[in-house]
């Protein structure tokens, strides 16, 4: 068999013929492009077509609600190979303008439908999402400890975690996009929203969502500003604030304590000069860059 013989075969490309074209992105996602015609289409385990299901019916309760979105325009299972699939058009530009106010806006509202979407999602009660990031946190604590490494802030930080990881206990959580980078979601140049990409099916805190959204803000503090106030209505909690400070620190810290002998002592403290800058080495709350758009944006 051709190697994508079981992509042209799905019924929703057998309308476009043998004229298709299949490209590799990585082992579980293909863009496949026919004439002027291009589609996404991203496999998973077939255990997990009950949930590519479930998407499909929340983006298009969405829809209906009048959210401009893009559907999944097929789902389907190929049993003997074990996968399920999801076929979406393949978008990739992200808009932005040169205007702070458009981009908060754009950022509101994108948040406001992420968050239609986590509320259409059923709540999961195991603890699985505490055990493992309980389990993240600690685990980066044990290869600190064994490295050689010490930086003039560290203690801030790994104060800051062992005083507030006890904000992963007791979390509701759901089945979340968990995007690559949630400042990256592409939009069309009419407002249409593509809110797929490279993100497996992940169960997490909601407020995981924004894991990433600290990391690398420059030159997008208004729409990321809006992605948080619309997610919470205008109205961002202080837990939210503490709970996303703690992501910040684990996830950034993650990447770098992963083994103790490969630590880049260099790498690692301009990180955590980054991260302590965010919040006046943690005296504050709220990142300094939230605070200071949104002290732009009410004098405009």
């Amino acid at each position: 068999m051709e190697k994508y013989e079981y992509i042209k075969e799905i019924e929703f490309f057998k309308k476009y013929g043998e004229g298709i074209n299949v490209s590799e992105i990585s082992k579980d996602i293909f863009v496949i492009e026919s004439g002027d015609k291009k589609f996404s289409l991203r496999t998973f385990p077939i255990d997990k077509y009950g949930s590519v299901l479930d998407k499909k019916n929340k983006i298009d309760t969405l829809i209906k609600s009048g959210r401009k979105l893009y559907s999944i325009l097929d789902a389907g299972k190929i049993c003997n190979l074990g996968i399920c699939y999801r076929i979406t058009d393949y978008i990739t530009e992200v808009k932005r303008s040169d205007i702070d106010k458009d981009n908060y806006e754009l950022g509101y509202y994108i948040g406001e439908t992420i968050k239609k979407y986590h509320e259409l999602s059923h709540k999961v009660t195991d603890l699985k999402w505490e055990k493992s990031y309980n389990h993240k946190i600690n685990y980066i604590f044990h290869e600190y400890g064994l490295c050689e490494y010490i930086g003039d802030k560290d203690y801030i930080l790994m104060d800051y975690v062992k005083e507030n990881k006890y904000l992963i206990f007791d979390r509701d959580t759901i089945e979340i996009f968990s995007f690559n980078n949630i400042r990256d979601i592409p939009v069309d140049d009419d407002g249409k929203i593509y809110l797929f990409g490279i993100q497996d099916i992940f169960i997490a805190d909601p407020y995981f969502e924004f894991k990433d959204i600290n990391i690398n803000y420059y030159k997008d503090e208004a729409y990321s500003a809006g992605l948080i106030d619309g997610y919470f209505g205008g109205k961002p909690s202080r837990l939210f604030f503490k709970t996303l400070a703690l992501y910040t620190i684990i996830e950034t810290l993650g990447k770098e304590f992963k083994f103790c002998k490969e630590i880049n002592n260099d790498v690692v403290m301009l990180k955590t000069e980054e991260l302590s800058s965010y919040y006046n080495d943690f005296n504050n709350i709220y990142p300094n860059w939230y605070v200071e758009i949104k002290e732009k944006l009410k004098k405009e």
